[in-house]
């Protein structure tokens, strides 16, 4: 579930999977200096060929269990855990390997969560499909404690609203209007529609006040951030591990944004299960929250209620986080990953945790990354989609149900 992108200025979540342009290292200063900290781990062995041609896509999101990705016409394709119709798929189920999602709508953008999965078709509308147990769907309905409104093909969000960017979490959703407005549905229980309503919403509600961004972040389980026009970021929702980054930390979740401290200006944000992160303007990356496994990439295990940088002395482009995990892509093209090795996820080819970053064996240049609850997927340079971790459910769309230590293509449908 979350990822963030420099490069193409874009919303954090989606628009790292687009095709970008640019020099992302001019007009730079140089990043904080910690490069005996980065982690050594790619095997030697990490550099074989490709085994078989990997998926094509111009576009990558990934929820905790299942991955989606558009081809070049913005066809929607989707595989992995196939529950409460979360695929899209016309068969329902799981998929070993992509399957098309049954519209014949295309997209500009995809973000995929726990349950469910939300786009944005190139003529404006905003549809989603899969669990609806809060109203996440946006459709005015709700299944709590029954899957009965469960949507297994797309639907459309209520309201008629043309957003601009959509953020799917663990249970809620958040997206921007073409002015910056927040907008969030779904699962309330700890303030992360950014609204002090009574309940959950089954339509979108405008959240944040008078609060403009120009990006969000990936909504994490029960946290939702994003970027405003000047760089501050902004977090609301759960707070029990300092994950809103103001210096603060409560049990009671935020419905209020609260902005990140620090003399910041960040260009993309990405939140994972109770931590989150940031890439400065410099390319520095800083991140804040729980850190048990080491996924704040500081070489500690502490947690931190306000931001502190990665160990990196790359400059990095893209980042993504989840459960006990983050991962980065530097501007070198090389992918990284760190905190809870889980499966294999971290992509070194070792089942061992790091608390500083760890380059992802095979050598190849990303465009982007993002981590799943147990698995990572990444996009190339030449946007072949490869993934790794745990094949459970089919997740890694090989078509094998196998765990994998280092990348391995998804498969051509």
């Amino acid at each position: 579930m979350g990822w963030a992108s420099r490069i193409c200025g874009a919303v954090a979540l989606v628009a790292a999977g687009a095709a970008c342009s640019g020099s992302p290292g001019e007009g730079r200063a140089p990043a904080p200096d910690t490069s005996s900290r980065v982690a050594s781990t790619v095997p030697a062995s990490s550099t074989t060929s490709m085994p078989a041609p990997a998926f094509g896509a111009g576009f990558l999101t990934v929820g905790d269990e299942h991955a989606c990705a558009l081809d070049e016409d913005g066809r929607a394709w989707c595989w992995g855990y196939g529950d409460s119709g979360r695929l899209g798929g016309a068969s329902g189920g799981d998929a070993a390997v992509p399957v098309p999602v049954a519209t014949d709508a295309r997209f500009r953008t995809l973000s995929a969560g726990r349950t469910s999965t939300c786009g944005i078709t190139t003529d404006g509308r905003t549809l989603c499909w899969g669990g609806n147990a809060r109203g996440q769907l946006g459709d005015g309905a709700t299944g709590r404690g029954t899957g009965d409104a469960d949507r297994p093909t797309p639907g459309e969000v209520l309201g008629a609203r043309a957003f601009e960017d959509v953020a799917v979490g663990q249970l809620h959703v958040c997206a921007l209007d073409g002015e910056g407005g927040v907008w969030c549905w779904g699962a309330s229980s700890s303030g992360q529609l950014g609204a002090a309503v009574g309940g959950d919403q089954t339509a979108p509600i405008r959240a944040g006040g008078d609060l403009r961004l120009v990006r969000l972040a990936q909504g994490g389980d029960t946290t939702s951030c994003g970027v405003d026009a000047d760089g501050a970021a902004w977090c609301w929702g759960s707070n029990n591990f300092g994950q809103l980054g103001d210096g603060t930390r409560t049990n009671v979740g935020q419905a209020e944004p609260r902005r990140v401290v620090g003399d910041h200006e960040f260009e993309a944000l990405a939140v994972g299960r109770t931590h989150a992160c940031g890439i400065d303007l410099d390319g520095s990356l800083w991140c804040w929250g729980r850190n048990e496994a080491g996924q704040l990439g500081d070489g500690t295990t502490t947690d931190r209620a306000e931001p502190g940088v990665v160990a990196f002395d790359l400059p990095v482009r893209q980042v993504t986080a989840n459960d006990r995990v983050t991962c980065a892509v530097t501007d070198d093209g090389r992918g990284w990953c760190w905190g809870a090795n889980v499966e294999g996820r971290l992509g070194d080819g070792t089942l061992d945790d790091h608390a500083v970053p760890a380059e992802v064996a095979g050598g190849r240049r990303w465009r982007e990354l993002h981590a799943g609850e147990a698995f990572t997927c990444g996009r190339t340079t030449d946007d072949a989609v490869f993934c790794w971790g745990t094949g459970q459910n089919g997740r890694l769309g090989d078509g094998s149900g196998e765990d994998r230590l280092v990348p391995v293509p998804v498969a051509v449908p």
